[in-house]
């Protein structure tokens, strides 16, 4: 059997060499971009909201410890030195005195309300006289 004597199989054709018409409508560049900014701003809303509602978290939770620490410096700087033995016996004087120091030297804009408490849940001193002597349920933590 020669070369040229080789079978070869038809040819197929894949294509009929015509153009092909689409059967949609045309792509238009404007709505294209129109479409694309719209997805933008969508995507710009909703990673604006999650910053936005992270950082009042944060926010929030850094006003809370910044309230803490200035409670704990303040209880310690001026409320301490003035905690006596009178307290825990609910002497009227010691509640003066503790009281004077309280109003003139701690309570401000930003502290409204001052109580002492003992490990029972006794209230020692509160700038609010009327709680004074009375007993809630402490948490974990020590607070009511």
């Amino acid at each position: 059997m020669s070369i040229e004597q080789v079978v070869r199989p038809p040819w197929i054709s894949v294509a009929a060499g015509t153009s092909v018409r689409s059967e949609g409508p045309a792509v238009q560049p404007r709505r294209v971009f129109v479409q694309v900014i719209a997805g933008a701003l969508v995507v710009l809303a909703a990673v604006a909201l999650v910053g936005v509602t992270a950082s009042r978290r944060l926010a929030e939770a850094e006003a809370v410890n910044d309230a803490a620490k200035t409670a704990n410096l303040l209880a310690d700087a001026l409320v301490q030195p003035a905690v006596s033995e009178g307290l825990l016996t609910s002497d009227p004087s010691a509640v003066a005195a503790m009281d004077q120091v309280v109003r003139e030297r701690v309570l401000n804009a930003s502290i409204v309300r001052v109580k002492i408490w003992d490990p029972t849940g006794r209230i020692l001193y509160s700038d609010e006289r009327a709680l004074i002597g009375k007993t809630f349920p402490l948490d974990a933590e020590g607070t009511s």
